[in-house]
């Protein structure tokens, strides 16, 4: 069963259609702005996110590990950190969704890997698979 879980794909992907952002993801929106030229992502590659794809390129890779950095899902080392990921994922997830089953999601995309930029990367597409959008 696919859950509507997404955190950064999903903001990215918003941006690029325009449309009007739900409050619970404006920190994650003035993150992506924040990062957007410091990462030196193009929007075009940012394009795709919305219908799920998530280009393995290093200006993405950089662009969300800066993201989840600002809002604290990685340390300044790029170590997860386990808490504020549950709690974000529990406040952005739509009404509806139990606890347990986004507990479940983090649990199997939250994986620290061999550096900071890999692990920004293979957690938000694997969040990015578990579900395909957050839009009420």
């Amino acid at each position: 069963m696919k859950i509507l879980i997404l955190l950064i794909p999903l903001i990215v992907g918003f941006n690029l259609i325009s449309a009007q952002i739900p409050p619970r993801f404006a920190s994650l929106m003035q993150a992506h702005l924040q990062c957007q030229s410091s990462s030196g992502v193009s929007p075009a590659l940012l394009g795709g996110i919305s219908s799920g794809n998530i280009p393995d390129d290093p200006s993405v890779r950089r662009h969300l590990l800066c993201i989840n950095q600002r809002l604290g899902i990685q340390d300044s080392s790029g170590n997860l950190q386990m808490d504020t990921i549950s709690q974000m994922a529990n406040t952005m997830a739509p009404p509806g969704v139990d606890r347990i089953t986004i507990q479940q999601v983090v649990s199997r995309c939250a994986i620290q890997r061999s550096n900071p930029e890999d692990t920004a990367f293979q957690m938000d597409r694997c969040l990015l698979q578990s579900g395909t959008s957050m839009i009420g």
